[in-house]
């Protein structure tokens, strides 16, 4: 199947399962029943659905035959599809839009209205998967909300529309809910409520929830994760738990009025969770995807050439991870101790973890708790970085953690590490962190109770992909939940390429982070590059194609620096799009930046290996902004087409306009290899929609 088409179905399933969940939380009784007037019923909206789902259907049915009369060609492109449609407006519930009176509901019960929509899911589906492997990009049909989509978007479109009505569902529940409140606090005393509030608040009043604590449900990886599941008041028993039909019940602990349990044996791929606990027998599923722990989950397709590291990566005791196991660079999982010693200034392995030495020294949280200085140090790899997590913890005296034991001076909040750089952050899993977890001011973090986890490909000098960075983020917050418990905050910390990789995996995944601490912040590693584009080419202008055409001081005012050094600092920043090796250009100027440990014959060179590895912010990230199949490169985004260079410094009187006029006309653009060219760089549509 092609990747598209597995895409499109995937996020259609994913849909359909959030609408689910929301249609199965509305009590049987209310199904059927208008939450206002001129309003529709739950039923009312599934109806809906199955009528637009049809009519897509047919569409597709429809659009499919007219292109195979007249020649559509097969898909060349495997470029993630969702990112190009403009989702958030369809899901987005403050845009209002009256449907059409021919996809209105007719009445259909709660029941008969999802037999209707099963029934269109299968057409739809079978309309999928007919088209799979077509250039449906070329096939398009107008929306009157959305205009021109073509027929991968109207596919995508059917998931988004189910997502915009399963949070009406969720609204129509509030507003439900909230009525019934105000009911009940007009028939009781003010003291009668007080009480009612006090315990609803120790159990749910609803039927069983089922709640993913350690991630999001459909981003679960190695094999386990954390659920807490929430019974109804009238449950006389602990709930009974089924992971794809095995009784798992046992793994459930009471926790403040819900259960929660680590599950573990997770299948990869779909799981189902089935819960009862609910005196009249009634279920609740919920559909669990894990992935493996080496990954990917959501970043594409395992960056390639790959080298490993970790028979060089240093653990606390001097030794390494040892030899990799496999391809994808796994090595077991080392836990280790180190302690600080009195009036030390650095920690020291521990060796014997049943008896601290005389020399510990005490730390005082930020709870006010005084424990010896013995941090636990663990290390393994994952999505085929190494990771470490490490807190307080005293091995001779302490249970060993878990999500129901916590380390006892943990002050339950998290901080993820970034390190920094970019150039040379490709094709390697790294060999140290960015930041040692043990060493700076992570000393005096530890010693206040945070727990610290980071990953190498949380280092840009490494991994040079901030997506990537951002789906290592979050796998590794997982794993520290598992591990330890949920934390009562999550913050990133970074300086440099920690600081603008914190800015851009907040705003990728939101709820990931709830503050981020960060200096010597940048803009993120692509607003560099471009900027860096931008300066090379003025750069080239003003030192080749004519040295006597601006002055000094006009070259700061057309370029926008501060001064000569940061124009010609941030000339050079554009060496991370230049993948040809060895160019001679400028003073400063390093193309092709490598990590030595990148075998040579791997590179790319465009005359000895054009099908090399390419060193570049666009290959490292290829899977965000698509590859060309012309070329096999990644997409560009850079783009200079109208720019007009020197505007302000015009408008102000700097330079002249025949001195305008001459830099826009030779200034030029580069080519795919960042060679310079006479004409200006059109950057790639698609590439420019996603960076």
């Amino acid at each position: 199947m092609h990747p598209r088409t597995r895409e499109l179905l995937d996020y259609l399933e994913t849909q359909r399962a959030i609408l689910r969940a929301a249609f199965d939380a509305v009590p049987p009784d209310a199904r059927d029943r208008t939450p206002a007037p001129g309003q529709w019923s739950p039923a009312a909206i599934v109806e809906h659905l199955a009528i637009v789902d049809g009519r897509i259907a047919q569409l597709l049915t429809t659009k499919i035959a007219e292109g195979r009369k007249n020649g559509v060609g097969p898909e060349t492109s495997a470029d993630p599809i969702l990112p190009t449609l403009a989702v958030e407006r369809v899901v987005d519930r403050t845009i209002r839009t009256e449907a059409p009176e021919r996809l209105h509901p007719s009445g259909l019960d709660a029941s008969a209205a999802w037999d209707a929509l099963e029934r269109s899911t299968v057409s739809l589906r079978d309309a999928v998967a007919a088209c799979d492997g077509l250039a449906l990009s070329t096939l398009t049909h107008p929306h009157p909300l959305l205009g021109p989509l073509s027929l991968y978007h109207w596919i995508a479109f059917a998931g988004a529309h189910e997502a915009r009505h399963a949070a009406q569902i969720r609204e129509t529940s509030t507003q439900r809910t909230q009525r019934t409140q105000r009911k009940r606090i007009t028939l009781v005393s003010f003291v009668s409520f007080v009480l009612m509030a006090s315990l609803s608040a120790q159990r749910s009043a609803g039927p069983v929830g089922i709640r993913v604590l350690s991630t999001r449900a459909d981003r679960v990886s190695g094999g386990d994760v954390l659920v807490a599941i929430a019974a109804p008041a009238s449950a006389k028993a602990p709930p009974i738990v089924l992971l794809n039909g095995r009784d798992i019940s046992s793994s459930f602990h009471a926790d403040h009025g819900s259960f929660v349990g680590l599950v573990t044996g997770l299948a990869i791929g779909r799981n189902q969770l089935k819960v009862t606990a609910d005196p009249e027998g009634r279920e609740q599923t919920l559909e669990v995807t894990n992935y493996p722990i080496h990954g990917p989950i959501i970043s594409g397709p395992h960056q390639d050439p790959f080298v490993c590291q970790t028979d060089t990566f240093k653990l606390p005791d001097g030794t390494t991870l040892g030899a990799p196991a496999d391809a994808n660079c796994s090595a077991p999982t080392k836990i280790q101790y180190v302690y600080m010693p009195k009036d030390g200034k650095e920690f020291k392995p521990l060796a014997n973890t049943r008896a601290l030495p005389d020399d510990v020294a005490t730390t005082t949280t930020l709870s006010g708790r005084s424990v010896p200085f013995v941090v636990r140090v663990e290390t393994g790899t994952m999505n085929r970085g190494i990771y470490q997590n490490v807190v307080l913890h005293d091995p001779a005296h302490d249970p060993a953690p878990t999500p129901f034991t916590p380390p006892p001076a943990w002050n339950r909040r998290l901080i993820a590490l970034h390190g920094t750089g970019c150039p040379g952050g490709w094709y390697r899993q790294g060999g140290v962190m960015g930041v040692n977890p043990l060493a700076g001011a992570s000393i005096a973090r530890l010693g206040e109770g945070y727990a610290i986890f980071t990953n190498t490909l949380n280092h840009p000098t490494n991994s040079c992909s901030p997506f990537l960075a951002g789906e290592t983020t979050m796998m590794g917050k997982e794993h520290a939940i598992e591990t330890f418990g949920v934390p009562d905050f999550t913050v990133s910390m970074g300086s440099s390429g920690g600081a603008y990789t914190s800015l851009q995996i907040a705003d990728e995944f939101p709820g990931l982070f709830d503050g981020i601490l960060i200096n010597a912040t940048f803009p993120d590693a692509l607003s560099i590059a471009l900027a860096g584009s931008d300066a090379r080419l003025l750069a080239h202008y003003v030192e080749v194609t004519d040295p006597s055409a601006l002055t000094d001081a006009q070259q700061i005012a057309v370029g926008g620096y501060s001064g000569l050094k940061a124009f010609a600092d941030a000339a050079n920043q554009s060496q991370r799009t230049d993948p040809v090796p060895g160019r001679i250009d400028r003073a400063g100027y390093n193309s092709a930046v490598w990590n030595a440990i990148v075998p040579a014959n791997a590179r790319y060179d465009p005359k000895t290996n054009p099908k090399g590895a390419r060193p570049t912010v666009f290959d490292a990230a290829r899977n965000i902004y698509g590859v060309d199949p012309k070329t096999g490169f990644a997409r560009r985004p850079f783009d200079n087409v109208g720019v007009q260079y020197g505007l302000a410094a015009l408008n102000a009187g700097v330079i002249t306009t025949k001195q305008f006029l001459d830099l826009n006309e030779k200034i030029g653009g580069f080519d795919d290899d960042a060679n310079y060219s006479a004409s200006r760089s059109s950057g790639d549509a698609g590439a420019i929609r996603r960076a």
